[in-house]
């Protein structure tokens, strides 16, 4: 169970709310795992599979998405959203950043953990064409 926040944006601005709704759906298209507040740090799930979860870094925003990866069922409740009392928020563009190279992983991951020779094999098998290609060319010219 994932929380989600559904008033958190009746003051808000519109700078704040847009980068917002764009980056949960794009985690949710990305992950398979339709949630419409991946931010909502409140998280329910059984302790065996909390204790499967194996994260790292700023992965705890991904937490539904890895969770039904190992085949849980994913959902959200509404839950009361307070404002920040003191201090701002810490996302910028470094933070920005760090989220989306924590979201390829963790599609690299749960797409291809079982089968790493698909993704390390196509890399290979492209840049040997490509050296293949440009050997032929220089012994050509030579």
């Amino acid at each position: 169970m994932s929380g989600w926040r559904t008033d958190r944006w009746r003051n808000a601005a519109l700078r704040r709310r847009l980068p917002s709704i764009a980056a949960n759906a794009l985690i949710s298209r990305i992950t398979g795992v339709a949630l419409h507040d991946y931010g909502c740090t409140l998280k329910a799930y059984r302790h065996d599979l909390a204790r499967r979860l194996m994260l790292y870094g700023e992965m705890h925003r991904f937490v539904p998405a890895i969770a039904a990866e190992q085949g849980a069922r994913i959902a959200e409740v509404a839950v009361n959203f307070r404002p920040r009392q003191s201090g701002t928020s810490k996302y910028g563009p470094g933070r920005i950043i760090r989220t989306i190279l924590d979201l390829l992983t963790v599609r690299f991951l749960s797409g291809y953990s079982t089968r790493p020779i698909q993704v390390f094999g196509a890399i290979g098998v492209t840049l040997s064409t490509i050296g293949s290609i440009w050997t032929a060319i220089l012994g050509l010219k030579r």
